[in-house]
């Protein structure tokens, strides 16, 4: 499970401590607005080939003014920073990355999963394990789709918070 957490927030909510009830709820519903942009974003962004990752990205409110953005697909972080030479981690996003260096558990195999893939996609099979040992040699390149979200709302966000407050 990959998410995300807006840090950097505890100033504003120490501010709405002694702010009204009206200006606590508008900080809190443009903070969920943003969670839910970016998850429309991700959804937009995520690749598409079967709609598992898709259908793993969601957002919630855990309490006022903490909300959670998250892709639970085993390999979304797969997806995001790519794989063995071709893995790309933007900075800041280290530690994150770091949690899923290893593999994923999955119920088939990357064997199974790459010649579906090409079963899906109409490949002959004759390339089929060509396309498993180049993947498994040197990985997949990394499709961003989630993190990217967090740093373009960001901004938005934060000028919006200011004007509130």
């Amino acid at each position: 499970m990959i998410t995300v957490d807006l840090i950097g927030f505890d100033t504003i909510a120490e501010r709405l401590k002694t702010a009204s009830q009206k200006v606590f709820d508008e900080v809190d519903a443009e903070i969920g607005a943003s969670i839910k942009d970016m998850e429309a974003g991700a959804k937009r962004d995520a690749p598409k080939d079967q709609g598992l990752l898709v259908n793993e990205i969601s957002s919630f409110q855990d309490k006022p003014l903490t909300w959670s953005l998250v892709s639970q697909a085993s390999y979304s972080a797969f997806v995001e920073f790519g794989t063995r030479s071709n893995v790309v981690i933007p900075p800041g996003l280290e530690a994150e990355a770091a949690k899923f260096r290893g593999g994923f558990d999955s119920s088939i195999s990357a064997k199974q999963a790459i010649f579906q893939w090409c079963a899906r996609h109409g490949i002959d099979k004759k390339f089929w394990y060509p396309i498993f040992v180049k993947i498994m040699v040197q990985g997949i390149r990394p499709h961003p789709f989630f993190f990217k979200q967090l740093e373009a709302e960001k901004p938005q966000l934060l000028n919006r918070l200011q004007q509130i407050l």
